[in-house]
């Protein structure tokens, strides 16, 4: 361990996380952060998270204190914040761990900073901002972001958290040599399906829920459900969520344009609706381009449906597990595996979406998830050995 920085183990920990924003609901970090912070805190650990403007309106997220600081006029786009450079400055000099989620914004930076001469951890998740589909965006900003400060900030950290097996090749695959932690996200785990969720008589729905962007490969799924719709009669498809930029018009577009019949299009859902959105469908697809985790996989899986998604997700166990369909990304893949998911009655279906579940609960509870976080922590702060989650470089 770093000398500089020195050791002390604490078995009730003061934990400071940052993401730059948790207000925009359908990304999974504003998700997957908070409820890592309120099972952290469930544990019995002091948290905080430190966000920039605008804040969520509401915070669910009991025994996590959230503080929201400004934005600066300057560097807006990149979320930069004198108030949370200052307070994360301030964290470090008596937080056991600072964890830092995301790159290439600002409050990405901060971080490797303020612990600069601390006894404080620097644990930092790179939340998928590593894919080469990622990088493919803005590849210009990001390649001078990475020369003049971004690689710096995680060789200056501690360990790295990846939430799979694929992310932490990502990882690797920077040229980072740092510790890694493969720790999954984890899930809310909902009561069971309310009565009257499906209701009877209607179609049978194969549901997309999530933001409307290139990567997510909707460009692929609309002209494949337009050879699957004639054959499938009783099934309608319904896709869910915020668009970015003009790619939601292009998909709808798309889809008028290939004669589609039977697509729905809804905003986006959040809370208990979005729950009672997974309740009502009977099949869930994700034709991904690139995910580092997927959390509407998850949550899809937990509310007891199973799942269709390509191998740009980090899904292998859904066809170990029973749950679901995990297949290379191309039409005619895609367009097979819903065709044999369709075509399984309704109890066959609900099946693989108990098995699913049932998977969720043994492996993706948001407890058992802050538990192995925990320990890296600890193993951090010297108390404690090297958790078989963490992978030295």
């Amino acid at each position: 361990m770093d000398g500089e920085r020195g050791i002390a183990t604490f078995p009730r920990m003061l934990l400071a996380h940052t993401v730059s924003n948790v207000a925009i609901e359908a990304s999974g970090p504003s998700n997957s952060v908070p409820a890592l912070c309120a099972a952290l805190a469930r544990l019995g650990h002091d948290v905080r998270l430190h966000t920039v403007a605008p804040g969520p309106t509401t915070w669910p997220h009991a025994g996590v204190e959230h503080v929201v600081h400004p934005k600066s006029l300057l560097l807006r786009p990149l979320w930069g914040s004198a108030g949370l450079r200052r307070a994360l400055r301030a964290e470090a000099a008596s937080a056991d761990v600072l964890h830092s989620h995301g790159l290439w914004l600002l409050p990405n930076l901060y971080p490797a900073r303020a612990v600069r001469g601390t006894r404080c951890r620097l644990v930092t998740s790179p939340r998928g901002t590593l894919s080469a589909v990622a990088l493919g965006f803005s590849r210009r900003t990001k390649q001078a972001m990475w020369a003049m400060a971004q690689r710096a900030a995680l060789e200056a950290s501690d360990c790295l958290h990846a939430t799979s097996i694929a992310e932490q090749e990502e990882i690797l695959a920077s040229g980072i040599r740092r510790p890694v932690a493969v720790i999954p996200n984890g899930v809310e785990i909902p009561d069971e399906r309310p009565a009257g969720a499906r209701a009877a008589g209607r179609l049978r729905r194969l549901l997309f829920l999530g933001r409307i962007h290139p990567k997510k490969g909707l460009d692929e799924l609309v002209p494949v459900w337009r050879q699957l719709e004639s054959e499938f009669a009783d099934w309608q498809l319904v896709i869910v969520g915020p668009g970015e930029g003009s790619h939601l018009d292009e998909i709808r577009e798309l889809a008028r344009a290939s004669g589609c019949r039977r697509v729905e299009f809804r905003p986006p859902a959040h809370g208990d609706e979005k729950s009672r959105l997974f309740w009502s469908a009977d099949l869930f697809v994700l034709p991904t381009r690139n995910e580092n985790f997927g959390m509407a996989v998850a949550e899809a899986l937990a509310h007891g449906l199973p799942v269709v998604t390509t191998r740009g997700a980090p899904w292998s166990g859904l066809e170990s597990n029973g749950a679901g369909w995990w297949i290379p990304l191309d039409r005619d893949a895609l367009g097979a595996a819903l065709r044999e998911a369709m075509s399984l009655a309704p109890d066959a279906l609900a099946q693989k979406g108990a098995a699913g579940r049932a998977w969720m609960r043994q492996a993706f509870a948001w407890d058992k998830v802050a538990g192995d976080m925990q320990e890296v922590y600890r193993w951090l702060r010297g108390d404690g050995s090297r958790p078989s989650s963490v992978s030295e470089p």
